[in-house]
């Protein structure tokens, strides 16, 4: 599957003659498919464009960036999901079917869209602008590329490193073989060094989505602590200096006074409240049914609310009375999951209460009554009736999520006061009582109370060697009877992806 750049040149076209800037009504005007070619694309205008259609290429995909949740946060030991089998109870269940499942295709599938229309960027840019706006254009294309690089080796290990555009070969032709883990964290690395020092330290509101330097930064802290981990388990072999990359990266952003918490954690998903100081890297939406509006509050939202569109159980995921229970009384977080919740009808709705006459709809094989309890920090009040009408962006790092990184790398780095210093900080904003001292297992419990559904659940399994003792743990898996294989601490690929590629192998187990 090498990428043929004209192919990308016309399709990037057809994406932008009709888009809209994020965070914008002003559409662009655009020249038609068969003008864009790498000699029309030789201004600052038309390579704008181009890099704009990288972001359409994203717009387009917001089911993609659904599933992404479903995908990090649904194998978790307190979670279930409304859905049978493929579609859902699998990522609770650790029962993915790589024959059927479309939501491994469609991760698969959008990243490696992504990473093409980057390397064509790659190719177009270059001698065409003054050096510095080139090489920020450069770097922007290189963040995407490496985040999407970044998604796929943490869910089914090493993949097909695709680092250079061609002319001969077509989209859909077979490909290469899987590069090995270190390969390809090689160069998701190499391309965020590349990015940190050219992107800007900040960007106006209307480029929002935009990564900055911060992201880049953040980004690469996130993947130099996930390399510790993944090579302290002897999963990985890329020197024992993680922690210490990763404390000194993360630091940056820290340092640069770019970003802070929101005082009232209620704040921080606020839909009127976006892009505040809490967001380093994410990707923002508007409200206008299909085209960039988000699925996350439809699918993660109490069934029959305001904040659904009032759609009857469409909760794909829930949280267990377990993890309610676990918070402390007094911890603002806690109020982010909808034990009680008031419904369309005004009725008040009390979760896991017999007789409420509303269905919750987790369809499963489970024997208990327990159903999952709605998550509702992503909400859009304004939203209307259906699943496509709610304007929260999606947030894939905040400074919380740097705060809680740079902890643990530095706990792991035998500095448990400063490490102290900043889960205490996240502790603070929350209302609950500071720690006096700190361990691992601190981080890890106030990451699940932080951080739940944002990206994170499986991969900090992952990277903390604790796969199989959550599988152990999980409701949802004794109930389904899965059998435990160490194959599960990657995802299957699907059938489709295999037979596309005749140099690829399944990951082992599947």
């Amino acid at each position: 599957m090498k990428y043929n750049l004209k192919y990308y040149i016309n399709g990037l076209l057809l994406l932008v003659s009709t888009i809209v800037l994020l965070n914008s009504c002003e559409s662009l005007q655009e020249d038609p498919p068969s003008l864009l070619t790498p000699e029309s694309v030789n201004s600052e205008e038309t390579i704008e464009s181009a890099v704009n259609g990288l972001y359409d290429v994203w717009q387009s995909n917001g089911a993609g960036m659904f599933v992404r949740y479903m995908l990090a946060d649904g194998p978790l030991p307190y979670t279930k999901s409304r859905l049978q089998g493929d579609s859902g109870a699998g990522w609770t269940q650790y029962a993915w079917n790589p024959a059927t499942s479309g939501f491994l295709e469609s991760i698969w599938n959008s990243s490696y869209t992504m990473i093409g229309v980057s390397n064509s960027l790659l190719d177009l840019i270059p001698g065409k602008l003054d050096s510095d706006k080139e090489e920020e254009l450069l770097a922007e294309a290189r963040f995407h590329r490496a985040d999407m690089y970044f998604l796929l080796v943490r869910t089914y290990g090493g993949v097909p490193l695709h680092l250079e555009t061609t002319t001969d070969i077509p989209l859909d032709g077979t490909s290469l073989p899987r590069s090995s883990e270190e390969e390809v964290y090689a160069a998701i690395v190499e391309d965020l060094i590349f990015a940190e020092s050219r992107l800007p330290a900040t960007r106006p509101a209307q480029e929002n989505s935009r990564p900055t330097a911060g992201a880049a930064k953040a980004l690469l802290g996130k993947v130099y602590l996930q390399m510790a981990g993944l090579n302290e388990q002897g999963l990985l072999s890329t020197g024992d200096d993680g922690y210490a990359l990763a404390e000194a990266k993360l630091l940056e952003v820290v340092n640069s006074g770019n970003y802070a918490l929101q005082p009232n954690i209620q704040d921080v998903f606020d839909v009127n409240n976006e892009w505040n100081s809490e967001i380093i890297h994410g990707y923002s939406v508007i409200r206008d049914n299909i085209a960039t509006a988000t699925l996350v509050p439809w699918g993660y939202g109490p069934p029959n609310s305001p904040f659904n569109g009032g759609l009857n159980s469409f909760v794909q995921f829930g949280y267990l009375q377990t993890y309610y229970d676990s918070f402390d009384e007094n911890d603002a977080r806690r109020d982010w999951l909808a034990f009680e919740y008031i419904d369309r009808n005004g009725d008040l709705i009390t979760y896991n209460t017999p007789n409420e006459g509303i269905d919750l709809g987790f369809v499963s094989s489970y024997t208990d009554d327990e159903t999952g309890m709605s998550l509702i920090k992503y909400i859009d009040p304004d939203g209307g009736n259906g699943p496509l009408i709610h304007e929260n962006d999606y947030v894939f790092i905040r400074y919380a999520d740097v705060l809680l990184m740079l902890a643990e790398a530095q706990v792991k780095l035998g500095k448990d006061g400063p490490a102290l210093q900043n889960v205490n900080e996240i502790r603070s904003r929350a209302g609950i009582a500071n720690l006096g001292s700190v361990t691992l297992d601190d981080i890890k419990q106030e990451r699940r109370w932080e951080l739940a559904m944002e990206y994170q659940g499986y991969y900090d399994l992952q990277r903390w060697g604790d796969v199989k003792e959550a599988f152990d743990a999980s409701p949802a898996v004794n109930a389904a009877g899965t059998v435990w294989h160490d194959g599960l601490i990657r995802m299957p690929l699907h059938a489709n992806t295999l037979s596309a590629n005749v140099n690829l192998t399944q990951n082992p187990g599947y």
